[in-house]
């Protein structure tokens, strides 16, 4: 991959008892883990990992399971929105309609092919 980064995806199904989920980045400056959507810990290199306490936002209480999974993550970009919207500030995470253009025209390549 660009710049040697290199990339590990496993997975595993058809088993009686889950492991849950693990996501590991390895770097050269460090190491982030997060084990089931619960525990975050983060090492400088050669250092100790270290648990990170992340914020927690209340979700409405009127949302599924599924989607409260999601809306710590969602929640940030809408306030982006707003104030792209509000106050003319974008974020450059945010996508604007030109990002969306590009990949729509990715997406009609792939399936011309």
């Amino acid at each position: 991959m660009k710049y040697n980064t290199t990339f590990s995806l496993q997975l595993l199904s058809g088993i009686n008892h889950g492991f849950g989920s693990n996501l590991k980045i390895f770097g050269s400056k460090g190491t982030i883990s997060l084990s089931n959507d619960q525990t975050l810990l983060f090492g400088k290199a050669n250092e100790q990992l270290e648990e990170i306490s992340v914020e927690q936002r209340i979700s409405p209480v009127h949302l599924t399971d599924e989607a409260n999974a999601y809306y710590p993550a969602f929640y940030p970009f809408l306030e982006r929105v707003y104030d792209y919207i509000v106050y003319n500030r974008i974020d450059e995470d945010l996508p604007t309609i030109f990002d969306g253009h590009e990949n729509q025209v990715v997406i009609d390549k792939i399936i011309d092919v």
